[in-house]
């Protein structure tokens, strides 16, 4: 489905009714409200460390694998799950929170990267991580990932999904959202409005999201003192 800023959000695959109305709490309604909902910063993905390199208060992302059978119980209403991983460099413990499935999907021997803050203890522990398998983590290794404003029932995942499929969308014509033209952008050194929001949301580097930010501040002045002079 080809879109535009005024399409409705329900016109992005995966995103129902349901949905719609969690957005809305963020004010989103359409796609250009979603295009605009820029990250309120980012998590860099650091590169993996073992598990001797893992310090305390730190987030780290560690490389290892699954040693046992992951053990849950009850406390009060919530089901903790508790194992053990490491490598040739020692162990550590995770716990996570409400997630059941998690005692099937931890075999021992499997290897992934978990990454989250290390904390203090013997053997040092991790809470509630993330979890990758090592080929899924490679990729995303040195990049900037968006962190989003969120409401109840609303995940970072779920929106960064949504903005991939909606900037598909609207930039797979071309550059159909751009209102500068091209000397103004040749005579500031900007870059084109559809490449500075692809570079907002998905950065490769720091680079990009300076050159994103510099182009988005630029048209924010600029309307802006458009309307003063429409007001005058």
């Amino acid at each position: 489905i080809k879109m535009d800023i005024n399409t409705e959000l329900t016109a992005i695959k995966g995103i129902g009714e349901k949905t719609a109305g969690l957005f809305s709490k963020l004010h989103i309604m359409t796609v250009g409200q979603l295009l605009t909902h820029y990250p309120r910063d980012y998590d860099k993905m650091e590169s993996t460390v073992t598990v001797s390199g893992l310090v305390p208060g730190r987030v780290c992302a560690v490389r290892a694998s699954v040693i046992g059978t992951p053990s849950t119980k009850h406390v009060r209403n919530l089901l903790i799950t508790t194992v053990q991983a490491g490598d040739a460099t020692g162990l550590f413990r995770i716990t996570f929170f409400g997630m059941p499935y998690l005692r099937n999907m931890l075999k021992p021997g499997m290897t992934y990267v978990f990454r989250g803050v290390c904390q203090e203890g013997k053997p040092l522990r991790m809470e509630q991580p993330r979890i990758y398998k090592p080929e899924e983590y490679a990729l995303l290794q040195g990049t900037l990932q968006p962190r989003y404003a969120l409401t109840m029932g609303l995940t970072n995942n779920g929106v960064s999904k949504a903005m991939r499929k909606a900037l598909d969308s609207v930039l797979s014509e071309g550059n159909r959202l751009e209102i500068l033209p091209e000397e103004i952008r040749n005579e500031f050194q900007l870059i084109p409005l559809g490449e500075a929001l692809e570079k907002i949301h998905f950065p490769e580097n720091t680079q990009d999201l300076i050159a994103a930010r510099r182009r988005l501040a630029f048209d924010e002045f600029l309307l802006f003192f458009l309307a003063l002079r429409k007001v005058k």
